[in-house]
């Protein structure tokens, strides 16, 4: 054991150093503008397949979604644009080109991680209602003009080429670049997802989805089928309640002084007038719950993420987060304490086990969506965890999503 505990802090530090660096400035969540659209082609009623003409070729459907600092997104007043546009041109078998722009935040690397997530957005609705993502073209561009700050610039630009006689390939090949902008392609590739190990980590990714597909999902729908509610929500608020230690030493360590108090307030009310943690009594009460960990007080101190890592079982992750598991690893107060009395090894060993499982059963359906609706599912978990996590950082408030795929393998 001791041995074990060396080689996961030397892990952990090692991680740690190689994201020392300042993290990129993200500028402030605002509420989305969506301001007025390029005029649209709209066909007064869905047609149907056989019965749509042909489009002349020189005729194309533009528009374009513009988006508040720092936010991507999906308001009622783009889907409505978005499902005018679907009416007539997903019949057609019309291509897409969708083209994400970010105003310039002095961070080329998050200005093409922004413009990913905006494309990304527009993407994923145009597939719900009814395009065919094989014919669409996604791509990041970053910053539209180097130091602009101005509104048009937060923006996502759809082109939608009408049915023609050229095979779908070649209508949905990008325009021809020259050898310098091919050149900043290859950089934006890396910079838009800092992720320089995409091709390993998408191999795990799919391992981890074969084991959760073979394993962990009927597990948690066996449990959901099986357990009562009652019995499920005292399994949860139990285990909820013994996280609240390392919680309380993060919100410290974070200087987070109210969240620190409502932590401790919590865990002593529940623990003694909630049997123990069975109930969350502190909630119903109005002592509101919160999430945090040592990866987020990293990041609070200043360490950068670092490149996206896919672990096996464990899921997304960073080597900020990854030296912040470390450390938790070995320093958990639960866990450390109960290491200190002989035959406990399997309290603690439940205890992570009936975590999984309590966090797989509780999202079986969230998942399922996001698998459904998603273009690149690896993709899109990439970006649901890297805005949880920076939620977290800033502590604001995230998606269900997001704080779900933080979680999951």
């Amino acid at each position: 054991m001791n041995i074990l505990r060396a080689l996961f802090l030397l892990a952990g530090l090692s991680a740690l150093g190689a994201c020392a660096g300042p993290g990129p400035v993200t500028p402030p969540l605002v509420d989305v503008v969506v301001a007025p659209a390029q005029p649209v082609l709209v066909a007064p009623e869905p047609v149907a397949p056989e019965l749509a003409p042909p489009l002349p070729a020189a005729i194309a459907t533009t528009a374009s979604v513009h988006f508040a600092s720092g936010r991507a997104d999906i308001t009622a007043s783009t889907m409505q644009l978005l499902w005018e546009i679907g009416q007539t041109e997903p019949a057609r078998g019309g291509s897409v080109r969708i083209s994400g722009y970010a105003d310039s935040t002095g961070n080329p690397a998050a200005n093409r991680r922004l413009s990913q997530r905006r494309a990304d957005a527009v993407a994923a609705q145009l597939v719900k209602i009814g395009f065919d993502p094989k014919r669409m073209v996604v791509v990041a561009h970053g910053s539209a003009n180097a130091g602009s700050r101005s509104a048009a610039d937060r923006r996502v630009d759809i082109v939608v080429e009408p049915n023609s006689a050229a095979p779908p390939s070649a209508r949905l090949a990008p325009p021809a670049a020259s050898a310098d902008d091919e050149a900043d392609d290859e950089v934006a590739d890396v910079d838009q997802t800092n992720d320089p190990l995409e091709p390993l980590n998408r191999s795990i990714f799919q391992f981890n989805q074969a084991i959760d597909a073979a394993l962990l999902r009927p597990v948690a729908v066996a449990y959901r089928d099986n357990v009562p509610d009652f019995a499920r929500d005292r399994v949860h608020d139990f285990l909820d309640n013994w996280e609240a230690p390392l919680r309380f030493c993060n919100d410290v360590a974070q200087g987070d002084v109210d969240r620190a108090v409502q932590t401790f307030i919590r865990f002593t009310f529940n623990t003694g007038f909630g049997i123990g943690g069975l109930f969350d009594l502190a909630s119903a009460g109005g002592i509101p719950n919160h999430h945090t960990d040592t990866g987020a007080t990293f990041g609070v101190w200043g360490f950068g993420e670092g490149p996206y890592l896919m672990l096996p079982l464990l899921g997304p992750s960073n080597p900020r987060d990854l030296a912040g598991m470390t450390v938790e690893f070995e320093f958990d107060p639960v866990s450390y304490r109960l290491g200190e009395i002989d035959g406990t090894r399997w309290v603690t060993d439940s205890r992570v086990a009936l975590g999984g499982l309590d966090l797989r059963e509780r999202n079986i359906d969230t998942l399922d969506d996001i698998e459904r609706t998603s273009i690149d599912l690896y993709a899109t978990i990439r970006s649901l965890y890297r805005q949880h996590r920076e939620a977290e950082i800033r502590h604001r408030p995230s998606s269900d999503k997001s704080a779900l795929v933080s979680s999951l393998p």
